[in-house]
């Protein structure tokens, strides 16, 4: 997906595809879901990814990641920083329940009083932040109600996608510096 003039090639883990009907592109970035290849109808033979039984949403912002997770993890404390996490934009119908840090993604487990964006979808919700080619993306876990996955199953989930993602998208060398302005190398 482009999103303000920068490539990312957001990947999956096995057994899961983008439902391409459902990708928009706004000012502020992408917004994409993905679920079990048999239910996108990418595959409709597919085996179902596990543990996920519900689907993701993947948002990638116009912009990068705040300086560091601590940042993005102490602004996710504040009014403000729930309300982004909110599906209504209200603080008062999220609860921030804990967070974790690894290899430079952000988890935090989300509960949402809010109304659900699907009946039958749970208030419970793992979501994992991280940067990739310059830009934040996000990722929601969404389970139906009565199939949360374990911790532990989310965290390693959330995981594979980010790791998949980081993969897909490799940095960039930094540009060559410029010659000294009288046009000779120094550089032996």
């Amino acid at each position: 997906v482009k999103v303000s003039g920068r490539n990312v090639v957001v990947g999956t883990p096995e057994g899961c595809c983008f439902d391409r009907r459902n990708t928009d592109i706004t000012r502020s970035g992408a917004v994409m879901l993905a679920a079990a290849c048999s239910l996108t109808a990418s595959d409709p033979l597919a085996t179902p990814p596990r543990p996920v039984k519900g689907f993701i949403k993947v948002f990638v912002a116009n912009e990068g990641a705040p300086d560091d997770l601590v940042t993005l993890e102490q602004f996710f404390r504040t009014p403000a920083g729930t309300a982004t996490l909110a599906k209504s934009g209200t603080p008062k119908d999220v609860s921030l329940l804990s967070t974790r840090r690894s290899n430079d993604v952000l988890f935090a487990k989300i509960r949402d009083r809010g109304e659900p964006e699907a009946p039958g979808i749970s208030s419970l919700f793992w979501r994992a932040f991280f940067e990739t080619n310059d830009r934040l993306v996000g990722l929601a876990l969404i389970s139906f109600s009565g199939a949360n996955p374990s911790d532990t199953e989310a965290l390693n989930y959330l995981n594979d996608f980010a790791n998949r993602t980081r993969r897909l998208n490799p940095v960039a060398a930094p540009p060559p510096a410029p010659l000294p302005p009288d046009g000779t190398n120094t550089e032996g």
